[in-house]
């Protein structure tokens, strides 16, 4: 399972993401994903001794990224980061229909806002 950090949101001028310094050098990181959103911004490792993601207030706005005390995954794709947790959708099972392979249950989620 891929580790988890906590994140918080802080008073620095600019669109800047300071990512968990464990992560190595992530310098040719251009764009931040949170869910839909994305924004580019500047990263930097977090100089802090703790591991932990740090937002700056327009980076958090742009993102429409509220605090949460729930420690967040990053995901490292390209030049890109995608912020969030790991989410899944489980299944009852499987059935042998090729158009729900996965049961009827699962059509609600074909219309779910993150779909």
């Amino acid at each position: 399972m891929r580790k988890t950090y906590p994140a918080e949101i802080a008073a620095i001028p600019g669109n800047v993401l300071y990512y968990p310094s464990e992560l190595g050098d992530l310098a040719e990181i251009e764009l931040i994903y949170f869910g839909r959103h994305s924004c580019p911004a500047i990263v930097k490792q977090n100089p802090a001794v703790n591991q932990s993601i740090v937002l700056s207030e327009s980076l958090a706005e742009s993102l429409i990224f509220d605090h949460t005390d729930i420690p967040l995954h990053l995901f490292i794709y390209g030049k890109s980061i995608h912020i969030g947790p790991l989410v899944g959708i489980f299944s009852s099972g499987f059935t042998g229909l090729s158009n729900k392979p996965l049961g009827r249950e699962v059509g609600i989620f074909r219309k779910a806002p993150f779909a």
